[in-house]
């Protein structure tokens, strides 16, 4: 779900506020099989976004063991743009617990990964490495930067990202607009009428790595001019066909 979560957190406006929004996850024929809380907190110099992920129902507990989440950003907030400072994912399945740990480290351009996995409360596995890619972005901030870093995109174009916790190799991330002949497709697959939401633009977007076993991660999204997904599509997956991730929740605390 990690992966997953990252397209869910693209509020625009980034002046001083909270944002709280709730999310839910369908899988194929099984119907809702996880719930998504976000809170995002913007002082006008920092901020912080904290997203809990949570598998529901019966079933999806089984199949993931329970699994909950917690993912944490941190950073600066400079010329309307969110710089991570560090990102942290927390995560929690069976009797399992992992802490994986993002620091950017921005005078030396490096950025750093920890690791830690426990069972029954023992450490099992911890591992540091220097990774050979940097980012400002994370899964989390990606998607609130986009409305400043794709201004001058056109229909039918992509645009390569690098994104802390995304692809492990390079932290690859394409964010593709649709020509005007497969918006028909984009209405079929997401649902929404184009005429009937002209605020909506349909993108697409490639994580580079397996999501529910599909081959490249590629999600076809609705978003907003302000920078809010309301829907994402991830096609054909395992078994039970489309993973579906739709806003329930919006709410703006000034």
């Amino acid at each position: 779900m990690k992966l997953l979560l990252a397209l869910l957190f693209s509020f625009a406006t980034l002046s001083a506020q909270t944002i709280y929004a709730t999310y839910h996850v369908e899988y194929g024929i099984i119907g809702k099989v996880a719930d998504v809380n976000v809170t995002y907190h913007n002082d006008g110099r920092t901020f912080r976004i904290d997203a809990f992920v949570s598998a529901y129902g019966y079933l999806a507990n089984l199949m993931t063991h329970h699994l909950r989440e917690h993912h944490i950003s941190r950073g600066r907030v400079k010329r309307g743009m969110l710089y991570t400072d560090r990102y942290e994912m927390h995560k929690r399945y069976g009797l399992y617990r992992s802490t994986t740990i993002y620091r950017n480290n921005y005078k030396r351009g490096v950025l750093v990964r920890s690791y830690r996995r426990d069972k029954q409360g023992k450490k099992e596995f911890f591992s540091t490495v220097r990774l050979p890619y940097f980012s400002h972005h994370d899964l989390l901030t990606f998607f609130l930067n986009l409305p400043r870093s794709t201004t001058h995109m056109k229909s039918g174009q992509c645009k390569r990202f690098i994104v802390t916790g995304a692809d492990r190799k390079r932290g690859r991330v394409d964010f593709c607009l649709p020509s005007l002949s497969q918006e028909k497709r984009y209405e079929k697959l997401l649902g929404i009428r184009h005429p009937e939401h002209p605020s909506l633009t349909f993108a697409k977007v490639i994580m580079h790595r397996q999501l529910y076993r599909s081959k490249q991660g590629e999600l076809e999204i609705a978003i907003d001019r302000e920078g809010v997904v309301h829907k994402a599509v991830l096609e054909d997956v395992l078994f039970f066909g489309d993973v579906r991730i739709v806003l329930d929740t919006f709410r703006v605390v000034q």
